[in-house]
C-alpha cells in the first residue's frame, strides 16, 4: 500500500505562477514611476511657492505690527544676502537701525533655503516692506523652477501696495 504525503488539496503557488506576478508588478513599476517622480517634483515645487508666499506675508505682518521695515532677500548660506542667481533660499529680516541691510542674525526673521529648487528669479534683490505694508522701490515676479527640466515654473508677484499673488506656468 502507498501512503499519501498530503491529504486533500494542496495550496500555495507554483515558482511559474511567482516570477509571472513578480513579472507583472516590475512591469506596472517601470510604467508608473516617471510619473511619481513627476508628482513628488511637483509637490516639492508647491510647497517651495507656499513657503515664500508665506514669507512674503510674515514679512508685510511684522513691517505693519512692528512698525519698521521689513526685507525680503535670497541667501545661499543662510546667514546672509545674495543674489538671485545663486540662491536656493531667502532670508526675511527687520531692519531696527533703519540701514536698509541686515546688520545682526538677531534680524532674521525667517530663514529657509530650499535644496530642492533648481533656480530662483526675481527682478529685484531686495523686497522691502515699509511699516504701511506696502513695497517700496522696484517690485517684480519671483519665478520657482524645479529640478524637473519639463516641468513648468511658479510665479509669484507682488504689486506697489503689497498685493501677492501666485500663478503656475513660469518660463524655466
Amino acid at each position: 500500500m502507498e501512503e499519501t504525503l498530503f491529504k486533500g488539496r494542496v495550496r500555495g503557488f507554483t515558482l511559474i505562477e511567482l516570477l509571472i506576478t513578480i513579472s507583472m508588478v516590475m512591469i506596472l513599476l517601470t510604467i508608473v514611476a516617471p510619473s511619481f517622480t513627476n508628482l513628488v517634483n511637483s509637490n516639492k515645487q508647491r510647497t517651495a511657492r507656499d513657503l515664500l508666499i508665506s514669507a512674503l506675508n510674515t514679512a508685510q505682518q511684522q513691517a505693519l505690527s512692528k512698525n519698521i521695515s521689513v526685507y525680503l532677500c535670497p541667501t545661499s548660506n543662510g546667514s546672509s544676502c545674495s543674489t538671485w542667481a545663486n540662491s536656493t533660499g531667502w532670508l526675511v529680516y527687520e531692519d531696527r537701525d533703519r540701514g536698509d541691510d541686515l546688520d545682526a542674525p538677531g534680524e532674521i526673521i525667517i530663514n529657509q533655503t530650499r535644496g530642492d529648487i533648481r533656480r530662483i528669479t526675481n527682478t529685484t534683490e531686495l523686497i522691502k516692506f515699509n511699516p504701511t505694508g506696502h513695497t517700496s522701490g522696484a517690485i517684480g515676479t519671483f519665478t520657482l523652477c524645479g529640478h524637473s527640466t519639463n516641468q513648468s515654473g511658479s510665479q509669484i508677484t507682488i504689486s506697489q501696495t503689497g498685493t501677492i499673488e501666485s500663478a503656475v506656468g513660469g518660463g524655466c
